[in-house]
């Protein structure tokens, strides 16, 4: 991981929906959730709809699109697994 942060927004003020709108992306609606370190589905699944803020994401009918992404490297010195998930409704 370059810049060494795990954050829904970037040091350097740079929010989830630039994202968005980098790939083109028009939405009314978007939401994100992020995970760090999980090594099955079922595990990540399971700790998302436990938490109430990701689990409204998930849960949340106004959205109609969604994407992951999932990437390896080293965060903190370590090995590490990221996952993002997009939610979001085209404008």
């Amino acid at each position: 991981m370059t810049n060494q942060y795990f954050s829904h927004v970037s040091p350097t003020g740079v929010a989830p929906w630039y994202w968005f709108t980098q790939s083109g992306y028009t939405y009314i609606y978007a939401g994100e959730n992020l995970a760090m370190d999980f090594y099955t589905p079922a595990s990540l699944e399971a700790a998302w709809m436990a938490s109430p803020t990701h689990r409204a994401n998930i849960l949340n009918g106004k959205y109609k699109n969604v994407g992951f992404g999932i990437a390896q490297g080293t965060y903190q010195g370590k090995p590490a697994i990221f996952v993002v998930e997009f939610f979001g409704t085209k404008r």
